[in-house]
């Protein structure tokens, strides 16, 4: 008998990060064994190809023309196919396209700011109620974290037991295009308290160079680790002492693993998100990270 077949439509590159790609990959991961998973994207690398590949049984490389990309996704859709949207650009308008074909439509979404013709929609944010949510009436909201899209190795962790600030893990997103990463270094390096910092970038980090500058002067010992696993990702968690994170998936992550962290934002689609978590856990908000 054929699997449905669900195609995942999500991007992610040095401008848009990389956590509308991993979500997506979270949940191919949970449902690969019930459903033909096929990933489309605009942008590919070595790194990104192989994480879907464990996960989807193909992928579709689309157009990075501007706009081009919207008509071309649709040309691979058929009637009752399953479709995962996850990205701020998908406007009612495209969903209407996407469930005139006649496909059944989720979105993956941490903003309410569009109405959703959407059978599902799925929001992490914390203190979301639905009537934030313009939608229409067979709409299903998930909302809040019971619906976090975490991969696996994020799942079942027992916390281990930290007092001490020794060891920190600094990991503001694959992308970081505003170079957070290594102003947070510089500022670390004046803590005294911590000893080791492990710092996580991506494989769209454009700053290395900077970055490996400021840690030849820093006299804290300081790792870098790239495009890390999940797995590896857990490990680099529970190592670490505490983080400072973006209120973004990363975030949510952490507080699975049970490492206390440090959060700010530096994107709009943050911003709520943090607010939310910083009244939800008290004292741990940096704000906005443009400005430290």
């Amino acid at each position: 008998m054929l699997k449905p077949k669900i195609y995942f439509r999500a991007d992610g590159n040095f401008n848009i990060g990389m956590g509308h790609v991993l979500r997506c990959l979270a949940l191919t991961d949970i449902i690969k064994d019930d459903f033909e998973c096929i990933f489309a994207t605009r942008f590919l690398n070595d790194y990104l190809i192989k994480e879907i590949e464990k996960s989807c049984s193909d992928y579709i490389k689309l157009s990075e023309v501007k706009h081009q990309h919207f008509d071309e996704f649709i040309t691979y859709l058929e009637k009752d196919d399953i479709v995962v949207l996850d990205n701020y650009f998908f406007t009612t308008e495209y969903q209407k396209k996407i469930k005139a074909i006649g496909c059944k439509l989720v979105c993956i979404d941490d903003m309410h700011d569009k109405h959703y013709v959407a059978d599902v929609v799925i929001n992490h944010g914390i203190g979301l109620k639905d009537e934030l949510f313009s939608i229409e009436s067979y709409t299903k909201l998930c909302l809040g974290w019971d619906y976090a899209l975490l991969r696996k190795p994020f799942l079942n962790v027992t916390p281990r037991e930290r007092i001490q600030q020794k060891r920190c893990l600094v990991c503001i997103g694959g992308a970081d295009k505003y170079n957070i990463t290594t102003n947070i270094l510089r500022l670390l390096d004046k803590v005294e308290s911590v000893e080791v910092i492990d710092v996580i970038i991506g494989s769209t980090f454009l700053f290395k160079s900077e970055l490996e500058k400021v840690i030849s002067n820093n006299i804290k010992k300081v790792n870098i680790f790239s495009n890390l696993s999940a797995l590896d990702m857990v490990e680099r968690m529970q190592i670490a002492d505490f983080g400072i994170l973006p209120a973004s998936t990363i975030s949510l992550e952490a507080a699975a693993v049970g490492m206390p962290f440090l959060v700010g934002y530096y994107a709009d689609n943050q911003e709520q998100y943090y607010n939310n978590l910083d009244n939800l856990t008290k004292n741990i908000g940096l704000g906005n990270l443009l400005e430290l």
